[in-house]
């Protein structure tokens, strides 16, 4: 089974660290999905 979107997600913490997993795309991705899970 392949998974690209977890696998971009672990490269660029691997690359931009900790920062890049809480303030950065995977923050915002993660924001937004949530809203649209929420709100429909």
């Amino acid at each position: 089974m392949k998974n690209p979107e977890l696998a971009q997600t672990y490269r660029t913490i691997a690359d931009k660290g900790l920062a890049g997993f809480y303030q950065g795309e995977i923050a915002q991705d993660y924001s937004q999905r949530r809203k649209r899970a929420s709100f429909g």
